[in-house]
């Protein structure tokens, strides 16, 4: 090979290496951040009482949009009979009025920091017993996308 070609193959090489190395590392990020950067991932808290009332509380992570996602509410892994159809103003199961972005008259965006809270008619079971742990899930389709869990306070049963 003449000489003059060696350093012009090397360089278009080297290029060709570095370009796929940039492919397969931005393939990869790419994939990594969909899981992490869903629109509907977020922390949540919640409390819960023994009158019924559950309060989710948006502590980090993307704005929801309440109108794309479902809830799933159980109690000492029960499922409520009926369950919150966000949003809502009133639905079998709950008392009308459900608060922030739940309440089917407010801005559906549930953004950080903000509250939203149900709560549990008698005609719904189980009941919110002191002592009993509570599970929501947020699923966007069927796919849960966060889970939080919180107890009633009170004692227990004996």
């Amino acid at each position: 090979m003449p000489r003059a070609v060696s350093p012009v193959v090397g360089t278009v090489s080297l290029v060709l290496i570095a370009v796929l190395l940039a492919g397969v590392l931005t393939a990869s990020v790419g994939t990594a951040s969909l899981d992490r950067t869903d629109p509907e991932f977020a922390r949540l808290s919640a409390s819960a009482s023994p009158d019924g009332t559950i309060v989710l509380t948006h502590d980090g992570g993307q704005p929801i949009d309440v109108r794309r996602v479902s809830l799933k509410v159980s109690v000492e892994g029960q499922r409520l009979t009926q369950q919150p159809p966000v949003p809502f103003f009133s639905a079998p199961g709950f008392d009308p009025g459900p608060t922030g972005p739940f309440n089917s008259a407010a801005d559906p965006e549930w953004t950080v920091g903000e509250q939203a809270s149900f709560t549990l008619s008698d005609s719904n079971e189980p009941g919110l017993e002191p002592g009993a742990t509570v599970t929501i899930t947020v699923l966007r389709g069927q796919t849960p996308v966060t889970r939080v869990r919180t107890s009633v306070p009170g004692d227990g049963p004996d």
